[in-house]
């Protein structure tokens, strides 16, 4: 989106990025991403960002999932058993650019497309943590992974504002 992007081939491509505490994000979060996906929709789960924890997900953002539209998802103390999930409204467009954003605050998980917010959920409780790795355009748990390019990946220990993702979206990461 800005200057050079990460390239994935839908098939055994990610990126590790080793367990850190800065990561274990537990009061709140949000996690942002451009996407610009070169396929989508069958069903195929495509993985934008994870948190991994054995066996499963702490926290993730989907440009596809299982019905064809973009997802926010994590675990919260409250229902540790059930990954909450906000979808987004639509498929995303193929061969184009699309903003991606979740956030969490310790009540609400709040989903955005391109700096508009497309849904929120009821969550209560602090998030579970795990030494796991975050990944960003695959996973180790499920072998899902992205096709096409990812830039501009944010990992935020609160929840930003629309206003706040509104900016980030007209900002590159880094010099």
């Amino acid at each position: 989106r800005f200057g050079k992007a990460l390239s994935f081939d839908g098939v055994n491509d990610w990126v590790t990025i080793a367990h850190a505490a800065e990561l274990s994000l537990t009061t709140g979060m949000t996690l942002e991403a451009w996407v610009y996906p070169t396929a989508n929709g069958g069903g195929a789960w495509r993985e934008v960002l994870i948190k991994e924890q054995t066996g499963d997900q702490l926290y993730n953002l989907y440009s596809n999932n299982e019905v064809n539209v973009p997802a926010f998802q994590a675990y919260a103390a409250a229902q540790p058993a059930t990954v909450q999930r906000v979808p987004g409204p639509s498929e995303l467009p193929v061969n184009s650019w699309t903003h991606l954003a979740g956030t969490y605050d310790g009540t609400t998980m709040r989903f955005y497309v391109d700096g508009v917010q497309v849904g929120t959920k009821a969550v209560s409780g602090n998030l579970l943590t795990s030494t796991g790795a975050v990944r960003i355009g695959g996973n180790s748990v499920w072998g899902e992974f992205f096709q096409g390019r990812i830039d501009e990946v944010r990992i935020f220990n609160v929840a930003r504002t629309a206003a706040q993702i509104a900016a980030d979206m007209n900002t590159p990461v880094g010099p």
